[in-house]
């Protein structure tokens, strides 16, 4: 009798399983790959499992892949057919060529405010939101239009006394290539109860900062280190909120100081003035833009001279010692090919970028009618991005968006 005996071996694991299992267990290779990944993937990537969650989750891991400031990809621009209580807002991608990009949103509704929400500003990515409609009762948030996070602040608190406080300006502080919280700025100013025309107190302000690593709102013990100061510095700004970049909310007066508050430094400075709105060439000059890019202050002035009409960008020094003319724009040229914009008040400049390492790659988007165009300041090349039907050219509000994972 004669037997066969047969022994079975488990087949050796190929090297694609051990490479996939090591990756696995190893969290620094797997950080590493994943933060090679763009913004689009993680997301997805999100629901392989409750580990790969909590690691593109983590506040770190969004701080690590944004060790640079980033650039805006696109606007978000608020049209005027928007019910006060409901805006709508229309959006404009930066680049020419993409045709399959959804918009992050039409309207804001990741929270039931009864009084609808708006857009207060963009600051790297979050954008600071508030109830749309007047109201006692004004609610602030915090909004992440990448992961669709959010979270409401605390509600402000003011001092007691003969006196009402009001909010002058709102501002949210965030830079992902230093830390992965952010602060809140509000600046509240005091009216008189006992005057009919509720004019306000000069010189009565008060600064509450919010942090989201701490927690409430405090108080800030101000510096004020200009003299003399008044609340008028705030007024007539380019702006309709303060600009935060370079660690310092900036607030750019068309007319008179402009000012500075190191968020955390507690104190407030003043800005350099323009030298060129004092040129004997110059007839008149007006700002039509100020925002940041690249962690920098830049304004846009339209200058209409005795013998030429051109935009100047000017990019402020990071210790504040002066204003740096960057590009210079001939009017004429853009003329040629648009010629509504020899008319000044048909040109808006929503947004200035800078481009490369070298800023060679820098762009105006510009807004002539309801057309929206970007420049590209190297080639003077022209790209038409959006048609924002019935936008009357002299209302528009823009907020610039930024892919990012940043937690709220």
């Amino acid at each position: 009798m004669s037997f066969k005996l047969r022994i079975s071996f488990p087949k050796r694991p190929t090297t694609s399983y051990y490479s996939a299992e090591q990756v696995g267990n190893n969290d620094d290779l797997l950080n590493q790959i994943l933060l090679r990944l763009p913004i689009k993937s993680l997301l997805k990537f999100k629901s392989v499992s409750k580990h790969w969650l909590s690691l593109i989750s983590n506040p770190n891991f969004s701080h690590r892949r944004s060790p640079f400031p980033t650039a805006a990809s696109g606007l978000f621009l608020q049209t005027s057919r928007s019910c006060a209580n409901s805006p709508e807002f229309n959006f404009v991608d930066f680049d020419p060529s993409s045709s399959s990009f959804v918009a992050p949103f039409k309207s804001l509704t990741f929270v039931n405010d009864l009084y609808g929400i708006t857009i207060i500003q963009s600051c790297n990515g979050l954008l600071l939101c508030s109830t749309a409609f007047y109201s006692r009762r004004k609610s602030f948030y915090i909004y992440n239009p990448t992961t669709k996070h959010y979270t409401t602040l605390p509600p402000l608190s003011f001092p007691r006394g003969t006196f009402t406080w009001s909010v002058w300006d709102i501002v949210l502080a965030f830079d992902p290539s230093k830390s992965p919280n952010y602060k809140v700025v509000c600046l509240t100013i005091c009216n008189n109860n006992n005057d009919n025309n509720n004019v306000v107190v000069d010189d009565q302000f008060q600064i509450q900062i919010y942090s989201s690593e701490t927690g409430p709102w405090r108080p800030c013990s101000c510096s004020v280190q200009v003299q003399p100061f008044s609340l008028s510095h705030l007024t007539n700004l380019v702006a309709i909120s303060g600009v935060f970049c370079n660690g310092a909310i900036h607030w750019l007066n068309r007319y008179g100081t402009s000012l500075y508050f190191k968020v955390d430094e507690e104190k407030l400075y003043q800005m350099p003035s323009f030298p060129v709105l004092d040129n004997s060439d110059v007839i008149n000059g007006d700002f039509k833009y100020v925002g940041e890019s690249g962690d920098r202050l830049h304004a846009v002035i339209c200058l209409n001279g005795i013998t030429d009409n051109y935009l100047e960008v000017f990019e402020m020094e990071k210790d504040y010692s002066r204003w740096v003319l960057k590009f210079k724009v001939d009017l004429a040229e853009i003329s040629n090919i648009i010629p509504e914009v020899i008319y000044d008040n048909t040109l808006l400049v929503l947004c200035f970028v800078v481009g490369g390492e070298f800023s060679e790659d820098s762009f105006l988007v510009l807004m002539i009618f309801d057309i929206v165009f970007r420049y590209d300041l190297k080639t003077g090349t022209f790209y038409k991005l959006c048609v924002n039907n019935h936008q009357p050219v002299w209302y528009v509000k823009n907020y610039q968006y930024i892919e990012s994972l940043a937690c709220v």
